[in-house]
């Protein structure tokens, strides 16, 4: 079960691109045999990809795969490394917690307002809750590297 839990964001990322590629398949079909192609598909997958770059940048935060500036950090010593790595997970999480409880209020003001999307007539906070879903796994990747940066902080504390 934790192995199936620590991989949720790219599984759903994975099914998404999926859900994507059999859309744009199907309205290439369309276009090629009826000369028409499905209206929803744009909004759809445009949704879609804001949801998967959120799930990918989460997975790029548990993998350690962000930009670093190496520059600067090859000249640190061990001890100043894992500090700046505390403050950047810091950042990085807090960073992530306003953006969630800022995306949940844009929700919210969403369902209130009772907006509908263009093509598929989809209430507009069904799409805008791809902003909090994803925040939430990108926080939580965060948290969990926060996690291991303070282990790593003190470790590194106990050996100078």
């Amino acid at each position: 079960m934790k192995k199936y839990v620590s991989d949720l964001d790219e599984k759903i990322s994975a099914g998404l691109m999926l859900v994507i590629l059999i859309i744009a398949f199907l309205n290439v079909v369309s276009r090629y045999f009826i000369h028409a192609s499905f209206s929803f598909t744009e909004e759809l997958t445009t949704v879609l990809y804001v949801l998967i770059a959120l799930l990918g940048a989460a997975s790029g935060v548990k993998h350690a795969s962000h930009f670093v500036l190496d520059i600067l950090t090859n000249i640190m010593k061990p001890n100043m490394k894992r500090v700046c790595a505390f403050i950047s997970d810091m950042v990085g999480s807090i960073i992530c917690v306003i953006i969630s409880v800022l995306s949940v209020s844009m929700v919210m003001q969403q369902y209130k307002i009772g907006t509908v999307s263009t093509s598929m007539h989809i209430p507009q906070w069904i799409y805008g809750l791809t902003i909090p879903i994803g925040m939430f796994f990108l926080a939580g990747r965060y948290i969990q590297h926060l996690i291991h940066s303070i282990k790593e902080l003190a470790k590194g504390g106990s050996n100078a």
